[in-house]
C-alpha cells in the first residue's frame, strides 16, 4: 500500500489554483501601492521595510506568478499529451484487435500460424507489453510470404500490416510525449509551491511588521491589505 498522499479532487485544485492567484495579486498590488506612497514608505523604513525591500518583495510577487503560469502551461501540455497519448492506445488496440480476429478466423486449423502471430489468448494490458505483442504478430506475418499471402485476401496485404505498425509507433511517440510532460508538470509544479513558499513567508512577516510599523495610522491599513 502506497503511503503517498491521494492526489486531491480537480475541482479542489483548481480553487487551490485559484486562491493562490488570487493572493499573489493582493500581495503585489499592496506593494505597488506602498512604493508609490511615501508616508508608508518612510514609517515602513524604520522597520526595515526601505524602497529596495519593497522592491524585492514585489521580485518575490512576479517570481511566483512566472512559476504559477509556467505551472498551468505545463499541466495544460500535459492534458493534452494524455489524451494524444489514449487516443494513439485506442487506435491501436483497436487495428491489433481487429487484426487477431481475422487472424484467427482465417488459421483456425493452423495452430502453428497462429503461433507464430500471437494470436491466441487476449492481448496485454501493459503498455510496453502490447508493444511488443503486437509488433511482434506483424513482423511475423510480414516476413512469412504464406502467412502474408493469405493474410492479404482478408485485407491485410503488405501496406496494411505496415499502416498497424505506423499506429503503434505512433503510440510508443505519444506515450514517451505523455511521459515528459508529465515531469515537466511534476518540475513546474515543485518550482511553483518553492516560489509561492518564499512569497507567503515573506508576505507574513511584512505583515505582521507592518501592523507595528502603521499601528497609529490605520487608515493607512487599507493600502497593504492588513
Amino acid at each position: 500500500m502506497s503511503d503517498q498522499p491521494a492526489p486531491a479532487p480537480r475541482r479542489q485544485r483548481a480553487d487551490q489554483d485559484r486562491a493562490l492567484a488570487n493572493r499573489i495579486n493582493q500581495y503585489r498590488t499592496a506593494l505597488i501601492a506602498a512604493q508609490g506612497n511615501a508616508e508608508l514608505i518612510e514609517l515602513l523604513a524604520g522597520r526595515g521595510y526601505d524602497a529596495a525591500a519593497l522592491a524585492a518583495g514585489l521580485a518575490l510577487c512576479e517570481a511566483a506568478q512566472t512559476a504559477f503560469t509556467a505551472r498551468q502551461q505545463a499541466m495544460a501540455a500535459q492534458s493534452e499529451a494524455a489524451i494524444a497519448s489514449r487516443a494513439a492506445d485506442e487506435a491501436a488496440r483497436s487495428g491489433f484487435d481487429d487484426f487477431r480476429k481475422i487472424a484467427r478466423a482465417l488459421f483456425k486449423t493452423n495452430p502453428a500460424a497462429r503461433q507464430s502471430l500471437g494470436v491466441d489468448g487476449r492481448p496485454p494490458d501493459d503498455r510496453e507489453q502490447f508493444l511488443t505483442a503486437a509488433s511482434a504478430a506483424y513482423s511475423a506475418a510480414l516476413a512469412d510470404n504464406t502467412l502474408l499471402t493469405a493474410l492479404a485476401r482478408r485485407g491485410y496485404p503488405q501496406a496494411a500490416l505496415e499502416a498497424e505498425q505506423g499506429k503503434l509507433a505512433a503510440l510508443t511517440t505519444a506515450s514517451a510525449a505523455h511521459d515528459r510532460a508529465q515531469d515537466a508538470a511534476k518540475r513546474a509544479t515543485a518550482t511553483r509551491d518553492s516560489a509561492a513558499k518564499a512569497l507567503t513567508g515573506w508576505w507574513l512577516e511584512f505583515q505582521a511588521v507592518a501592523k507595528v510599523a502603521l499601528k497609529n495610522r490605520s487608515d493607512l491599513w487599507g493600502q497593504l491589505g492588513l
